[in-house]
């Protein structure tokens, strides 16, 4: 989900203010602040009353006065919600994300308001969820499997209901959330043994006798199904899902009747419910031989794709009819289920047949293509150009035996047909005989020197063959015959692309489309060539046209993907890839670039989706499995993992750059002796290679093999004296023997060889951080600095160790250097420290302090500390109201940190709010995280 949304609203709101911001910061902050504070804690009182409408308007005052007040945006988002204001909801909520909320405040609302919508590909590619508590990644784990299920990913589902269960296992949410799945799954004995749990746990919950229903539903008890639904209504009347079962009971019937009182009732609740007018169409035309008349079948037709499957698959009519509107639209996952459906009704349809072909072929479904052709070849020699489709199928599929035979029969059939002469070229070369094929073609040029066809066959296949001198010669005859035909260039320029002259390349597209602007081909090689010239710019100027005419070609869409990446726009990137795959399930490129994606983005999940989807294609490719296994680490489902390295154990034998990854893995999962062992075929494999030597060294060491580790380092001591690496394993196989000064010598021994290499000097840190060998890394670190003014890492890593060792004097000297640097990663936590350390020093604690915070606010308003900070320093001022609304916005950053708690609760207190300050401190002084105010919150709620 892109959260980019919502920005330029606020940026417009708040421009002028902005302006005024970094001038007048003090002055901004005691006035504006104070009056949408108050605003927000008369919403906040009115809300946990319930007054709901009073909550809203002191709401709409508060942001009317500050916009980018984070806790009464969230606050807004729930009401919005609660009054069903759906859109208006979700926008506050995805602001409040983009502002920095707390997810914990946001998951379960946003993902309701989601769910409301209908936006459930966003709930699964949701992905902002690693700090959310137990109990919010409970809630938000429930919103998701049921975006799961009504996406038909039952795994996703179940996967989801697993986690919650595995918590808490006597959850019935997620216990009724299993049993549907197992009813989905035809599990009727898992299903009984699943709700009956549920029931003993909750004897009233509407879900449970809903799925019992269900469940005497599908073991033919209709008479129990019945009675079990009216009970789940009488604990929930409102449950749409109830109702229809109970609809289909009545139909099944024939009490049509009493289905037309329950249809009335879910149209009435719900007027657009595609299922609810298709069955008042089936009532009101029961007594007649059609079921639909055609005004009813274009009411149907507007809502085709919301249509529960099993509704369609009652009508073969509606399912053709369906198959080909999925088809035109390029749903072509739809319209293969459609028309393999109707097939089952209608298996003469020889239409049917050649549009279900084709949706394999549009998917690069070939064997599925085949497959289905095949079963009808005797038909489809009616036909030499049908029939010849499914002989190009036999080529690919390495078939050739087949294709040679429905040669023969369609040369009995059709002797002076001249497209089985080049089949038969083409079936030649995939019999292995591919000069010949070629020598065919050499032997028949002249006598078909006029034929286009022929020659676009001969330039293909010898590209094919990689004699790109060939079919050159072949294209610039084309050329030469017609001059004017820009598909000939457009050929040229992909012979040269192969050959990698894009300039050239270039040339000839840009003469093609000199002739025929509109040639889709020669615009796409175009964008593509100027992407991989690096004209990013240019080629995606281009793509943007060729959507224009194609909006959803494939490779169009990834070369699109591909720039975006490029350019560092991931998200959207990422979601065109979503939508081919949507399109196109079997598109490996877009698969493979999501994997990536995800995995830089930290989705472990999602990655893992689309590489099992890679891997059902390919199940022996070594790197899919060495990245399925890393991703089930990374999501700690480390049984599996060890299965999938199991597997891809057999494939890698002697490929030593796969077998250093694969003892990497194995080691993650405790798999230490296999670890060891798959180093050791890795060093074997590749016994030059000091890449791979170090890495046995560094394994040796973690798995505190100390003495192997310094025998592999004796043995290649020599050729590794002025290897960085090498000192820096040497000075931490010294530390692990306790021999601490000839670490320390090793270590500087690798900071002379590279003084940017820096994790000897981290090393050496760690030894300071325990108060030994302080001044060696001072030493150490000033020599950077001195040599290198611009080393981020030795200048913080310095002042950090000052700032811990309350040297505050030095640290303040170091992080004023540090916010200079442009290069410094956070400069705002930097003057977060100073402004800290400046409340902390006894001179000018008020001018240093607020100077400081005020750089820090104005670089991140947004982080959760700053705003601690900022706020403590204004209740340390006496400007409570100011530091209150600080505060609050904090808390709703980082709900869980206690030192924000510890000042809420401090500010709370100071402006007579008693209750409340008590409820901050008593999360303050129990949190179960190291807390160095701990004492003195205690203090304060004890005096309270």
């Amino acid at each position: 989900m892109n959260l980019g949304t919502g920005r330029s609203r606020i940026w417009r709101s708040t421009l002028a203010s902005a302006i005024l911001a970094s001038a007048f910061a003090g002055n901004f902050l005691s006035t504006a602040h104070a009056t949408t504070s108050e605003d927000y804690e008369k919403a906040l009182t009115a809300f946990n009353a319930d007054k709901y409408n009073e909550t809203y308007i002191h709401l709409k005052n508060s942001l009317k006065k500050d916009p980018e007040n984070l806790a009464a945006k969230i606050l807004m988002g729930k009401i919005l919600l609660i009054n069903g204001y759906l859109n208006a909801a979700e926008l506050e909520f995805v602001e409040a994300i983009e502002m920095g909320a707390d997810i914990n405040l946001l998951a379960e609302p946003l993902g309701n308001t989601w769910l409301f919508l209908n936006k459930y590909t966003d709930i699964v590619n949701f992905n902002q969820t690693s700090k959310l508590t137990k109990e919010s990644n409970r809630a938000w784990l429930q919103i998701r499997a049921t975006a799961c299920i009504r996406l038909d990913d039952l795994a996703c589902a179940e996967t989801d209901y697993s986690q919650i269960l595995s918590d808490t296992p006597s959850y019935v949410p997620a216990i009724n959330g299993m049993a549907s799945i197992a009813l989905q799954r035809d599990n009727l004995p898992l299903a009984s043994k699943l709700i009956n749990d549920a029931e003993n746990i909750e004897k009233e919950n509407a879900i449970t006798w809903r799925l019992k229903g269900q469940l005497a539903y599908r073991e033919g008890n209709t008479k129990a199904a019945t009675e079990y639904l009216q009970t789940a209504l009488s604990f929930n009347r409102e449950d749409p899902i109830a109702l229809r079962n109970l609809v289909d009971l009545y139909l099944q019937a024939k009490d049509y009747d009493q289905a037309k009182l329950f249809v009335d009732e879910i149209i009435e609740d719900t007027p657009n419910d595609p299922l609810a007018i298709l069955l008042n169409s089936w009532l009101q035309s029961r007594n007649t031989e059609t079921a639909i008349d055609n005004e009813q079948l274009l009411q149907l037709n507007e809502f085709m794709s919301q249509l529960d499957p099993e509704i369609i698959a009652s009508q073969p009519m509606l399912l053709y009819i369906s198959g080909l509107t999925n088809f035109f639209n390029n749903n072509m996952e739809k319209a293969a289920k459609d028309f393999t459906s109707y097939l089952q009704n209608e298996p003469d349809d020889i239409q049917a047949v050649m549009m279900l072909s084709q949706v394999y072929l549009s998917t690069q479904q070939g064997k599925q293509a085949l497959l289905l052709l095949e079963r009808y070849q005797d038909v489809l020699l009616e036909n030499p150009d049908s029939a010849l489709i499914l002989g190009d199928l036999f080529i690919k599929e390495n078939k050739a035996f087949k294709a040679e035979r429905l040669l023969q029969q369609l040369e009995a059939r059709y002797p002076s047909e001249s497209k089985l002469q080049l089949f038969k070229i083409r079936l030649m070369a995939a019999r292995g005989k591919q000069d010949k094929a070629l020598a065919i073609l050499e032997q028949n040029f002249a006598k078909f020197k006029d034929s286009p066809s022929y020659l676009f066959t001969y330039a293909l296949m010898n590209l094919q063959a990689s004699r790109y001198d060939q079919a050159l010669r072949s294209a610039s005859l084309l050329a030469d015959k017609f001059p004017e035909d820009p598909e000939v260039y457009n050929l040229q320029a992909g012979i040269l692309i192969r050959q990698g002259q894009l300039v050239e390349a270039k040339s000839r597209i840009e003469k093609a489309l000199a002739i025929n602007p509109a040639l889709f081909p020669a615009k796409f090689n175009l964008a593509a060539t100027e992407s991989r010239l690096g004209n990013l710019e240019v080629s995606s100027q281009l793509v943007e046209e060729l959507l224009t005419l194609s909006p959803k070609h494939n490779e169009t869409l990834l070369l699109k993907a591909h720039n975006l990446t490029r350019l560092g726009s991931t998200q959207e990137a990422k979601q065109i890839y979503i939508d081919i795959l949507t399109l196109t399930s079997e598109n490996i490129a877009a698969k493979e670039r999501l994997v990536a994606i995800y995995q830089r983005e930290g989705d472990s999940k999602s990655a893992l989706y689309h590489l099992d989807r890679l891997i059902k294609d390919e199940f022996d490719n070594p790197d899919y499995l060495l990245s399925k296994a890393g991703l089930l680490i990374a999501l700690k489902d480390y049984e599996n993992a060890k299965k999938t390295l199991n597997i891809v154990e057999n494939f890698i034998q002697q490929d030593a750059t796969r077998l250093l990854r694969l003892s990497d893995q194995l080691l993650l999962i405790n798999e230490e002796d296999r670890a060891l062992a798959a180093m050791e075929k890795a060093q074997s494999a590749a016994p030059e290679s000091s890449i791979i030597a170090l890495a046995h060294v560094r394994l040796l060491l973690k798995l505190d093999k100390v003495n192997d580790a310094n025998e592999l380092l004796a043995s290649i001591a020599t050729a590794q004296q002025d290897n960085a690496n090498y000192w820096l394993l040497k000075g931490r196989a010294l530390t692990a023997e306790e021999r601490d000064e000839e670490a320390i010598e090793a270590f500087q021994r690798a900071l002379r060889l590279d003084r940017d290499f820096a994790p000897p000097l981290i090393a050496i840190y760690n030894y300071a951080l325990n108060e030994r060998y302080v001044d060696t890394f001072i030493e150490e670190s000033e020599v950077i600095i001195k040599q290198n003014p611009k080393n981020l890492l030795a200048k913080s890593l310095l002042a950090q160790y000052l700032y811990f060792i309350r040297d505050f004097e030095a640290a303040t000297a170091l992080y004023i250097e540090l916010v200079k640097i442009p290069e410094t990663p956070s400069p705002a936590q930097a003057y977060n420290r100073l402004a800290i350390m400046a409340m902390e020093m006894e001179t000018e604690i008020a001018e240093s302090a607020e100077s400081y915070i005020s750089k820090a606010y104005e670089l991140a308003p947004s982080s959760s500390k700053i705003l601690d900070t900022f706020g403590w320093l204004k209740a340390q001022q006496g400007q409570y109201e100011t530091s209150l609304k600080l505060l609050r916005d904090a808390y709703a950053r980082d709900a869980n940190d206690p030192n924000i708690r510890y000042h809420l609760g401090y500010t709370l207190a100071k402006l007579g709010r008693i209750e409340e300050a008590k409820e901050e401190l008593i999360f303050a002084v129990n949190v179960k995280r190291p807390f160095f105010k701990r004492p003195e919150a205690q203090s304060l709620l004890d005096s309270l």
